[in-house]
């Protein structure tokens, strides 16, 4: 719920934005963000009435997803990636990435996939 309705925020009003992801909102802010969600869920207003600032936003799926207690790319996962991006070989690097993928649990896999999709935009 937090990384769809930040990524779709950041989408509506903030791809031009130059810097996103890059730029820290205030975090106080990106802390109101976080209490919002904890307090109203998928009520949260994120909206640009309340948070004119887009770095905001991007600040608050950052901060979620730096806090989860279990990260996006699994621990068990995560050595396997740093592993396969010392593969020399282009196909065997691509290999290994994808073996590491399908050991992703399939909510870590498609938020995963979903960020990489933003992420290319």
């Amino acid at each position: 719920m937090v990384v769809d309705m930040c990524i779709k925020e950041i989408e509506l009003r903030g791809l031009q934005s130059e810097g996103l992801y890059r730029v820290s909102g205030f975090s106080e802010h990106i802390e109101d963000v976080r209490l919002a969600f904890d307090r109203d869920g998928e009520k949260a207003d994120i909206s640009a009435n309340v948070y004119n600032d887009i770095n905001i936003i991007a600040g608050a799926l950052k901060l979620y997803l730096r806090d989860l207690p279990i990260p996006v790319i699994t621990f068990h996962v995560y050595s396997k990636f740093i592993h396969a991006a010392k593969i020399p070989n282009p196909d065997t690097r691509l290999e290994a990435i994808h073996e590491g993928l399908l050991q992703l649990p399939p909510a870590h896999y498609e938020t995963l996939r979903y960020l990489m999709m933003h992420l290319k935009k």
